[in-house]
């Protein structure tokens, strides 16, 4: 509805956004359209829910004004977050885990941050403290229409 301009600006200040709020050790890459992965190295499962937390409720502090808008724009952002090995053995298998938990985040209603699951055979939870492994988070973008 506001342009490729307008969303442009949303993802160079949601980009931004997570530059600021994420590790200098963390790594933040633009994955597919409307996504931005951030892999977080040598973290707990419970600190990447953390800092998913923390970012969408940055993001839903910010306020656009594209030109075609009376009033600002309000953005929000879904997270889907998975670690190694609890979630995954691999990179793909760690990805999709991520993916999964943020499609979860949407059905639940958006702007929301979700956890993998694994449904099949669920393992007992390890201490936060005894885990720090590579984690993703996935960001769900806003999509605003052309």
């Amino acid at each position: 509805a506001y342009g490729h301009l307008a969303g442009d600006r949303v993802l160079a200040a949601i980009s931004r956004l997570i530059r600021e709020t994420i590790r200098a050790t963390d790594i933040p890459a633009r994955y597919g359209g409307e996504e931005l992965a951030v892999i977080l190295p040598q973290t707990t499962l419970v600190n990447a829910c953390g800092l998913a937390e923390r970012l969408r409720v940055a993001v839903e502090g910010l306020k656009f004004q594209p030109r075609r808008a009376a009033q600002p724009v309000r953005v929000t952002i879904s997270l889907g977050v998975a670690t190694y090995p609890e979630h995954a053995t691999t990179t793909a298998e760690l990805i999709d885990g991520a993916d999964q938990a943020l499609f979860q985040a949407k059905r639940d209603g958006r702007n929301l941050v979700r956890a993998f699951e694994r449904r099949e055979h669920r393992r007992e939870p390890v201490p936060a403290a005894e885990r720090r492994r590579p984690a993703v988070a996935l960001v769900q973008l806003p999509l605003i229409e052309v």
